[in-house]
């Protein structure tokens, strides 16, 4: 009864994948949300994922010079991953306009 290499070789590789998928879990991520209210003067929105439009993330600080109305379309940045982290970083709705 020898050495496994093959079963070793798995194993180590198994364990590699695992700490670059725990890694890039963490990494920052930008993704598309809707404004679903407005700041009240603030300067934080109330707003929902694109992709779990059940959920509604509160009081994420707008860091943009564009001002939001509800059913707007922008971008948030979660940082590490986190909705907890998250700021609104661009606007992806055409008839934006600047804060003047």
């Amino acid at each position: 009864m020898g050495f496994d290499t093959e079963r070793f070789s798995k194993e180590f590789l198994d364990v590699i994948n695992s700490l670059i998928d725990a890694k890039l879990a963490m990494l920052d991520k930008v993704e598309i949300c809707q404004i679903v209210s407005d700041d009240d003067g603030s300067g934080t929105y109330n707003i929902k994922l694109l992709s779990d439009e059940n959920t509604i993330i509160k009081n994420v600080v707008n860091c943009t010079s564009f001002s939001f109305a509800n059913g707007d379309y922008a971008y948030i940045l979660k940082i590490q991953n986190k909705l907890s982290n998250s700021i609104i970083i661009g606007s992806n709705s055409p008839k934006i306009t600047a804060i003047k």
